[in-house]
């Protein structure tokens, strides 16, 4: 037997190339020898399965770092690079509002805050140095204890040089904002840049934040709270949410009393010229001194508008000022400052000619306006600020809370303030009342009201001029706000 040996060739005495072989396929095997001269058992041709990649989730990429800048003037920012965050229902916070501020000088040595990513500004803080007594929002009584003593040689007594990070209209908002689509890690560190920047500021040894809601406290309160911020209790805001098409509809949801009662008003003021203007910034000395007449009568001011910020704010795009004029003189006797966003009306304040105003119902006469425009332009919300609440829980309106925090750089003051943060800011109640037809009745008559109930109930003539009587002496001792 002869011993043939192994090829690795075919018959051929050339050597052959294979071709390559192609993604998705083998070639197919060819029959070669064995060692005893036999053809080779041919196996079955392959075929290769496409692989599929595994889906793995990939790591997120880091955020860009966020960075934090202050600067003594807006003009310092681009327009149009602010504006891109500030929404037009925060016009507190839009750039000419923020321009009418600085310009009147409204706001004393104002701060900016910016945080960057990316160098897109994500969050944002306005803060203004000024006196901030600390019983401001204290009882009646505390206040006249505080007044007797700065008689004396204590002027002043619980009253602190301050940086306040507050608008200088008081609007039921904040003066931080942040960007909604910041990952909520991200909106952590950006208000921890904020409120350690508002700390080194130069301004005081007093640093007061307001006012904020429950859901606009909810992405601030940890960083305050780590800073040594104490949280307390402001005045109540108030707003109407708008669901009428227009001002008869809602006057028409209204039960009969209080619908009788607006009716009553316009009656009263049928000698009254009422328009809103776009443009007031001529009307800024007679609107400032009508807004005066309010101010002298308020038992608390927050703050103090001057002539030249009605001028500056009279051009701004989002302000709008109801006036009333006698239509026999066409004199101005009464206006109401509105600031106009997207979805939110805010009525902020009065001026008011009180030889009139008993006669011709005109403090009453200029917040109907506001409601009709409401209505009629489809906005969903008229914020009614911080005060007036029995005439305004009149009109339908829901108080909700508001919050404010304060920390002083003194330690041992600082602790007090946390210490009495209940009595420097109790809780106030509010009056409601069940105005529309379609509202639960489980809502509390202010006293006036309740008392005419414990007994027979007066005819209606009576108890409607007993009413609008106690409407007209809540509001003459209102605070500057309407």
């Amino acid at each position: 037997m002869s011993f043939k040996p192994f090829r690795f060739s075919t018959s051929s005495s050339a050597p052959r190339s294979s071709p390559p072989l192609a993604f998705g396929a083998l070639r197919k095997p060819e029959a070669q020898p064995d060692f005893n001269g036999m053809p080779e058992r041919v196996a079955p041709p392959l075929s290769l399965v496409p692989l599929t990649p595994l889906s793995v989730a990939a790591p997120p990429l880091p955020e860009a770092p966020l960075e934090v800048e202050m600067r003594r003037s807006i003009f310092d920012f681009e327009a149009a690079a602010w504006d891109a965050l500030v929404p037009r229902d925060e016009p507190q916070l839009r750039f000419e509002f923020l321009k009418a501020v600085e310009t009147s000088r409204m706001g004393q040595n104002p701060s900016y805050f910016a945080v960057r990513q990316n160098a897109r500004i994500v969050a944002v803080a306005v803060a203004y140095e000024t006196d901030i007594d600390l019983l401001t929002l204290a009882s009646p009584k505390l206040n006249r204890f505080a007044t007797a003593i700065r008689r004396g040689p204590l002027k002043r007594f619980l009253i602190a040089r301050a940086m306040s990070c507050g608008p200088v209209i008081t609007n039921c908002r904040p003066n931080l904002l942040l960007c909604p689509t910041l990952s909520p890690a991200a909106k952590q560190e950006a208000a921890q840049l904020l409120v350690r920047s508002l700390d080194k500021a130069q301004g005081g040894d007093l640093r007061v934040l307001f006012e904020y809601s429950n859901h606009a406290a909810h992405d601030f309160e940890a960083a305050l709270e780590q800073a040594g911020y104490a949280r307390g209790a402001s005045l109540p805001g108030t707003h109407l949410e708008i669901v009428w098409p227009d001002f008869e509809s809602y006057m028409n949801a209204m039960r009969k009393f209080y619908r009788r009662s607006i009716k009553d008003d316009m009656a009263a003021g049928v000698d009254l010229d009422i328009r809103i203007e776009s443009d007031f910034s001529a009307l800024a000395g007679e609107a400032c001194a009508l807004y005066e007449n309010v101010l002298a009568r308020a038992s608390n001011v927050l703050e103090r508008l001057t002539p030249e910020f009605f001028a500056a704010l009279g051009s701004f795009e989002q302000a709008r000022l109801v006036t009333a004029r006698e239509k026999s003189s066409g004199r101005l006797v009464g206006i109401e400052l509105l600031l106009v966003g997207d979805t939110t009306i805010q009525d902020l304040y009065t001026g008011v000619d009180y030889a009139l105003n008993d006669q011709q119902s005109i403090y009453f006469n200029l917040i109907y306006p506001g409601i009709a425009m409401a209505c009629r332009e489809g906005f969903k919300t008229l914020s009614t600020g911080q005060t007036s609440y029995t005439f305004k829980s009149r009109l339908g309106v829901q108080p909700f809370g508001l919050s404010i925090f304060v920390k002083h750089r003194n330690p041992i003051i600082n602790a007090l303030i946390r210490r009495f943060k209940n009595v420097l800011c109790p809780v106030v109640e509010t009056p409601t009342h069940r105005v529309f037809h379609d509202l639960p009745a489980a809502n509390v008559l202010d006293n006036a009201l309740a008392s005419t109930r414990k007994t027979k109930r007066p005819n209606r003539k009576t108890s409607l001029a007993s009413h609008n009587a106690t409407l007209k002496k809540a509001a003459d001792s209102a605070v500057s706000p309407l």
